[in-house]
């Protein structure tokens, strides 16, 4: 009985007030642009969304590195290789390199490394979330391909300590993979050179 004589209360004061409750929602979305359209406004707010999602994707590019070997653990009971002999780069968020897959084929891969989350556990370890995301060639018809390419993205947990890395990385297949593969940033040798070239002028 309450609730019935305050939401009659609620409709008599909007009706007097002749306040249309579209109105009212079209303030409460008003962007800063000041623009009086509600269409405007709901289009203008999924911009919005749309700018961040992709913001959030595009990440940042990854430190230039240089990845070496990589190692496999298959959880299917099918045997198949697991030394996959990985040899790649990263450069201003590119990335490129060569492995022996499952099938004990060599794979050529190419695309792009981004970085989404960082952190900073002390002045030389941090913890970090990358994928990669490319087209691989090498693995015959045992994936959809295109034109002998195989599109893949790649979630990677990396841990850093001083430049030397380790990257902890799942594939999704019939049954996960796990891969693990090391990698050492550019940086480091870049130190190493501006180190030799400061005896040298001394």
């Amino acid at each position: 009985m309450l609730i019935t004589i305050l939401l009659g209360y609620l409709f008599n004061n909007v009706a007097y007030a002749k306040i249309d409750p579209v109105e009212l929602v079209e303030i409460k979305l008003k962007p800063p642009d000041k623009r009086e359209n509600l269409v405007g406004k709901i289009e203008y707010n999924k911009l919005g969304v749309l700018k961040k999602t992709w913001k959030l994707i595009k990440g940042k590019p990854t430190k230039n590195g240089i990845i070496l070997g990589m190692f496999s653990k298959h959880t299917s009971s099918t045997k198949r290789n697991e030394d996959n002999h990985m040899v790649g780069i990263q450069y201003k968020g590119y990335t490129a390199g060569t492995f022996v897959n499952s099938y004990h084929d060599r794979t050529y891969f190419a695309g792009v490394s981004r970085e989404l989350w960082q952190k900073k556990i002390t002045d030389n370890f941090d913890i970090n979330f990358h994928y990669r995301a490319g087209l691989l060639h090498g693995y015959g018809d045992h994936y959809p391909d295109l034109l002998g390419l195989t599109p893949v993205i790649l979630p990677i947990v990396g841990f850093n300590y001083k430049g030397k890395c380790l990257d902890l990385t799942i594939i999704p297949d019939d049954r996960p993979i796990f891969c693990i593969n090391f990698r050492v940033n550019f940086s480091k040798f870049s130190n190493i050179k501006m180190l030799k070239y400061q005896k040298t002028f001394l």
